[in-house]
């Protein structure tokens, strides 16, 4: 997991809701967009949920922690932060 990546998730965790409706559904958005935007985000945080707690994910974290990346520590802010935001 590269800075990159680490930045886009963020960006998904950091999900500003008015911003994305007025973006995705103009300036007045109607209450089945704002239901739509936000199945769109929960979809986006499940599906980074099932990449961070796939099996290989937690290879590379434990390989990570072993060899004393400092990816390491970006690796586990994430997925601390998409576990606050999930549950």
């Amino acid at each position: 997991m590269n800075y990159k990546t680490v930045f886009l998730l963020q960006g998904v965790l950091k999900h500003d809701p008015i911003a994305d409706l007025f973006h995705h559904y103009g300036p007045e958005p109607g209450p089945l967009d704002e239901v739509k935007m936000w199945e769109r985000q929960l979809g986006r945080l499940h599906s980074i949920l099932r990449q961070l707690e796939s099996p290989v994910a937690k290879d590379i974290l434990q390989n990570l922690d072993q060899a004393q990346s400092q990816y390491s520590s970006s690796f586990n802010h994430v997925r601390k932060d998409v576990n606050k935001v999930w549950f």
